[in-house]
C-alpha cells in the first residue's frame, strides 16, 4: 500500500468534515436549498449508503506516517471531526432542510452508533 493510498482518505474526511458544517451553516443562514441538499448528499455518500459509506471502525481512527497502519487510540483525532457532522446534521434536521429525510438522519445516527459501539 502507498503512503497516498493510506493518507488520502484521512485527508478526504478532513475536507469533509469541514464541507458538510459549512454548507449546513450556510443553508441555514441563506435558506439557500443548493447548500441543503449537497451537505445532504456528502452525508449520504459517506455515512448512509451501504455501498459508498465509510466503515465504522476504530482501528484506523489514527493513521501515523512510517509508524503504523491505523489505531484505535485515534478515536480523539476522529471525534474531533465527529463532533462538527453531528452538530450539522442537527442543523439540517431543525429545518427540516430540503434534501434531508427522516431516514436520512436515522441512517446517520445507526452508522454512529455502530462506530462507537462496535
Amino acid at each position: 500500500m502507498s503512503l497516498r493510498s493510506y493518507f488520502l482518505p484521512l485527508l478526504t474526511l478532513q475536507q469533509v468534515s469541514k464541507s458538510i458544517p459549512a454548507l449546513s451553516l450556510a443553508w441555514y443562514y441563506t435558506g439557500k436549498e443548493s447548500y441543503a441538499t449537497h451537505a445532504a448528499e456528502i452525508i449520504r455518500t459517506w455515512f448512509v449508503n451501504e455501498k459508498t459509506r465509510m466503515n465504522p471502525n476504530l482501528q484506523f481512527a489514527q493513521a501515523i506516517k512510517c509508524k503504523n497502519s491505523g489505531r484505535y487510540i485515534g478515536i480523539i483525532d476522529f471525534a474531533q471531526h465527529m463532533t462538527s457532522l453531528l452538530d450539522a446534521a442537527e442543523i439540517l434536521e431543525s429545518g427540516p432542510a430540503p434534501g434531508w429525510t427522516k431516514e436520512d438522519m436515522e441512517g446517520f445516527k445507526a452508522w454512529a452508533n455502530e462506530w462507537v459501539l462496535d
